[in-house]
């Protein structure tokens, strides 16, 4: 019934939005994984085989050039399953955006909001199943694609069974020729339940991750080269346990690079035990990949891009992850599409097959 109502409610809005006489406008995304993790070996997570897809349609109501008002719905369905959808969103939200201001406010897709988040902060399973955020989103940017970004992410409405949880996160980047400097953060809150819940307790977790590096590309086939040293800093507790703070802290490494499709991306951590509450909590109070509870961790990930484009991007991927003195495995394969209405009806004149590039002359 709650599936029904979500689709009924999203019809609703859009005869009504369609209904306006302003300018209307639409969006279109759809986006399929296929992510299976060989953890058998480890200790700290379980292997697992992810599939499914999310359909996302959008309708708009432009009220000027920088200003509109978004209603849709995000549909997921995990292959295999029988039911008709396995889980809704109901989206509506106000968006403002300038060449050098993006701000939303409601229930809106993240897209690529987050994307400089690495796996240290949230785990893939996350942008397939949670993609969308609820709260508050500014991005202020300038010509140089310097950026700094402040959110707001109300997970968990206060209720009888589900506790209160949000995220309040910043990040940004500055760049000076190919040196950079890179930050991103978050503190997530976890308390109660509305009424209280006695053996439950308020938690919080604080991540800071700062990068200093080189980064390079040019125009002949090099997309990305970047290398760069950091700290991961973090602060954990649970006040049921002591009102004293876990910080936990180490030395990251960064290495990417790619060329005409071909990259691979690789993220090291070096330093204290993370997630010290895990066995309690799990992934209700840590949204990063597991692996970061040991003392070394290290991600190599391995792709091709076999489409590239402003509306298509599908890529294959095997992830390599090098912890409890174990190599674990896992493949993956994704496509997001991204249509509006201004698109639409534009051509692309590019070569959207990257790897062919590899058997032209």
């Amino acid at each position: 019934m709650i599936r029904l109502k979500t689709i009924l409610l999203f019809f609703l809005m859009t005869f009504v939005v369609t209904s306006y006489s302003q300018e209307l406008t639409w969006k279109l995304g759809y986006n399929y994984f296929f992510d299976n993790a060989e953890y058998v070996l480890s200790t700290y997570t379980q292997d697992q085989t992810l599939h499914g897809m999310n359909l996302m349609p959008q309708v708009g109501l432009k009220l000027d050039e920088g200003q509109t008002i978004y209603t849709g719905v995000n549909l997921l369905k995990i292959a295999g399953s029988l039911s008709f959808t396995n889980g809704e969103d109901f989206i509506a939200y106000y968006q403002y955006q300038s060449p050098t201001v993006k701000f939303r406010a409601g229930a809106f897709p993240k897209e690529e909001m987050l994307d400089n988040y690495s796996t240290f902060f949230f785990k893939d399973s996350i942008n397939y199943f949670r993609p969308i955020m609820q709260g508050l989103f500014l991005k202020v940017n300038n010509s140089k694609n310097d950026y700094f970004n402040i959110w707001l992410d109300w997970t968990g409405h206060s209720s009888k069974d589900i506790r209160e949880s949000f995220f309040v996160g910043a990040s940004g980047l500055k760049k000076w020729g190919i040196l950079f400097g890179e930050m991103q953060s978050y503190l997530f809150h976890y308390a109660n339940t509305t009424p209280t819940t006695e053996s439950f307790n308020v938690s919080e977790q604080f991540q800071m991750h700062l990068l200093t590096g080189l980064s390079f590309s040019n125009q002949i086939g090099l997309d990305t080269l970047q290398l760069a040293v950091g700290g991961l800093v973090g602060l954990e507790r649970d006040r049921g346990v002591s009102n004293d703070f876990e910080k936990p802290i180490g030395i990251t490494m960064r290495f990417n690079i790619e060329y005409n499709g071909l990259g691979t991306d690789n993220n090291a951590y070096f330093g204290q035990h993370r997630m010290s509450f895990y066995d309690k909590h799990g992934s209700d109070l840590y949204w990063g990949t597991p692996f970061l509870r040991g003392s070394t961790y290290i991600e190599s990930k391995w792709y091709a891009r076999l489409i590239r484009s402003k509306r298509v991007n599908a890529n294959i991927g095997l992830n390599l992850h090098l912890t409890e003195k174990q190599l674990l495995y896992q493949q993956t394969i994704t496509l997001s599409i991204n249509i509006n209405k201004q698109d639409v009806s534009k051509q692309n004149t590019n070569n959207i097959f990257p790897l062919m590039k590899f058997f032209s002359k």
